[in-house]
């Protein structure tokens, strides 16, 4: 398994696109079995809300939404 960490704060703007820009390299090799771990990091934009749409697409990804910001 395959996992690409992504960090996810206030990335409201961007954040479907890089997903889609994830998952399409990924479909490149079929045999790969891969997750993308989005963690938003308390966002206080609609970040969040954009990921779960995207799960709807994109089946790989898994959120852990943190209520506050933790930083790096």
């Amino acid at each position: 398994m395959v996992t690409f960490g992504l960090p996810a704060f206030n990335e409201a703007n961007c954040i479907e696109s890089r997903i889609r820009t994830i998952s399409e390299v990924a479909k490149k090799y079929p045999d790969m079995n891969y997750e993308i771990l989005v963690v938003d990091d308390g966002s206080t934009d609609n970040t969040s809300e954009i990921i779960i749409e995207q799960q709807n697409i994109y089946p790989h990804i898994h959120l852990i939404k943190n209520t506050e910001n933790k930083g790096v």
